[in-house]
């Protein structure tokens, strides 16, 4: 009997499926984190090859898969914090406006400042909203009055928060006035005010009104300093300007030619940061996976369509910020997204959350999972030894939950991977405020 035993295990051997390779390499390779939640002590000891993997990059994009995931915010927030402490960050990026954030952080640093109420001033809602992102804004209002402060700003040509109805339209008004005598009539004065503050609504100008902007940009760029207008506020006026006119041409398109005029506009704010306000600073970011994703064109969505696979790419005209930011500054940017094997995610202002679906077979959350993995870093860039089978196209959800192929590391440098996902809530609000 135990000869016959033999003798079929012999003949179904060739039938058997093989021990993936890739899993033993990700039990021995992929970083472990200890916990992805940002509260407790600043023990970063796990964090040690996401440091490694970052090395002496300048800016640091941190993705995400929607805007709806709470165990997603949590691991930025812990990231945040480790490099702003131990690698040497001062400056966090949001997918926010540029505008509205400087206003945020201006009012985050007063004596008396509220903390959300001041972040929301240019953060979107669907973030300083959310239960799992107050550890970061109680962080930024802690460091904000310390030795070594965590700056806020924003790169969104989109006027984000609340500052825009509050102050844009005063700003306008300063700056006229700083503007040689006979720079504008009054009328042209009243009907460019007018212009912004339809814009800040998020109202599509009238030809009319975009043509008033247009004149204010064209004057504005024609300006020197002088002691009416610092350099400083000149160069700040300046790229206000330009953003708006983004803002107006995301606002005159549909669909995906909105969405990449969009794009275009946040790198040309981002790179003007990096270039004018922060030349020597380094630079984290908080924005969409899809936002910094580069090479879009090389990412295949999969599909079933009659039992069978398809392939189909989505992105091939898609523009992005971070493709567009990595063509200018490629070698100084470490980019990281994020996936997840199960759980949910919510937008924290809706009721019902998605149930993320089984990962794919052979996708790299199956792979992750097998590997016994609950958090972990693993690094496309420079994979560790064995580790060439990440350069190879290989399916992942780092955007949406859709299954995707690509070449991974032609898009993202790293990536942190959380096997249950859990969804963004909303905090509780004192309506009799």
């Amino acid at each position: 009997m135990p000869r016959l035993a033999a003798l079929v295990l012999i003949l179904l051997t060739p039938l058997l499926a093989p021990a993936d390779e890739r899993v033993d390499w990700l039990k021995a390779n992929a970083a472990p984190l200890k916990r992805i939640e940002p509260t407790g002590d600043d023990d970063f000891a796990d964090l040690t090859a996401f440091g490694k993997a970052v090395g002496d990059a300048r800016v640091v994009f941190l993705g995400e898969q929607t805007h709806g995931d709470g165990a997603t915010f949590l691991a930025k927030t812990r990231l945040i914090r480790y490099l702003h402490q131990k690698k040497g960050f001062d400056v966090l990026a949001f997918e926010s406006g540029l505008y509205d954030c400087h206003h945020a952080w201006q009012a985050l640093r007063k004596p008396d400042a509220v903390p959300r109420e001041a972040v929301e001033l240019g953060v979107f809602k669907v973030w300083t909203m959310s239960q799992q992102v107050q550890p970061l804004i109680a962080y930024l209002a802690a460091e904000a009055k310390g030795k070594r402060p965590l700056e806020l700003c924003g790169f969104d040509c989109q006027f984000t928060g609340t500052a825009a109805r509050s102050e844009l339209t005063s700003d306008v008004a300063g700056l006229l006035a700083r503007l040689p005598d006979d720079a504008l009539s009054r009328r042209q004065q009243e009907d460019t005010v007018r212009a912004f503050d339809r814009l800040a609504e998020g109202k599509a100008p009238d030809a009319d009104a975009v043509e008033r902007m247009a004149a204010f940009r064209k004057l504005v760029d024609g300006l020197k300093p002088s002691d009416r207008l610092s350099a400083e506020d000149l160069a700040w006026a300046k790229q206000v300007q330009q953003s708006a006119g983004g803002l107006i041409d995301m606002l005159k398109e549909k669909d995906a030619a909105s969405g990449n005029a969009r794009d275009a506009q946040m790198a040309r704010n981002f790179l003007w940061l990096l270039k004018e306000r922060y030349p020597k600073r380094k630079v984290i970011v908080w924005a969409a996976s899809f936002h910094t994703m580069r090479n879009p064109k090389g990412i295949d969505w999969l599909t079933e369509a009659g039992g069978r696979l398809k392939r189909e790419a989505k992105y091939a005209d898609t523009v992005t910020f971070g493709h567009d930011v990595c063509k200018a500054i490629g070698k100084e940017v470490y980019s990281v997204t994020f996936t997840a094997a199960d759980g949910e995610w919510k937008l924290m202002q809706f009721e019902k959350a998605n149930q993320l679906r089984s990962p794919r077979k052979g996708s790299l959350e199956e792979l992750m999972v097998d590997a016994g993995l609950t958090n972990a870093f693993v690094d496309l860039k420079s994979p560790p030894a064995g580790g060439d089978w990440l350069r190879k196209r290989l399916v992942m959800r780092p955007m949406g939950y859709g299954d995707m192929e690509a070449a991974w590391p032609e898009v993202f440098d790293g990536v942190i991977f959380t096997k249950t996902m859990t969804p963004s809530e909303m905090i509780e609000v004192d309506d009799d405020k």
